[in-house]
């Protein structure tokens, strides 16, 4: 008798200490899962999907990271949405990416830079188009 009663509280005690274990577990296993299911969005032009499933993984994660930026960088550059792409670039780099990360994002940066400035040519030839007619 005396070992069924020594024997419970050892139970309760490893059954309360494993609950945030498990608990850890399941939300990493929650935020790479919603990872795994940006970069297949990001894999079928799906951009929307794509910063949703990050979203979500940044809400479990309770913070910002680098991966969750490339993501961003990737779908805003696929949604032609430069501007935005160019904030989630400088949000990158405030994060401190590692060199595998700058390497990913590399081509991205001038890309970016590059439509933001064809863009504002648009504008630019349009405004003189413009002053012309008149």
């Amino acid at each position: 008798m005396k070992k069924n009663i020594l024997f419970i509280p050892v139970l309760l005690m490893l059954f309360l200490v494993s609950i945030p274990v498990y608990s850890q577990t399941s939300k990493s296993d929650q935020i790479l899962a919603y990872i795994s299911r940006a970069n297949v969005a990001l894999t079928n032009n799906n951009w929307n999907s794509a910063l949703e499933s990050v979203n979500e993984a940044q809400k479990l994660a309770g913070q910002n990271i680098a991966a969750f930026e490339i993501i961003r960088i990737r779908s805003y550059y696929g949604k032609a949405e430069f501007l935005t792409a160019k904030r989630s670039l400088d949000s990158f780099y405030e994060l401190n990416p590692n060199q595998s990360q700058i390497t990913e994002v590399a081509p991205y940066a001038s890309m970016i830079d590059d439509e933001i400035q064809v863009k504002k040519d648009r504008i630019v030839e349009l405004e003189n188009r413009e002053k012309e007619a008149k």
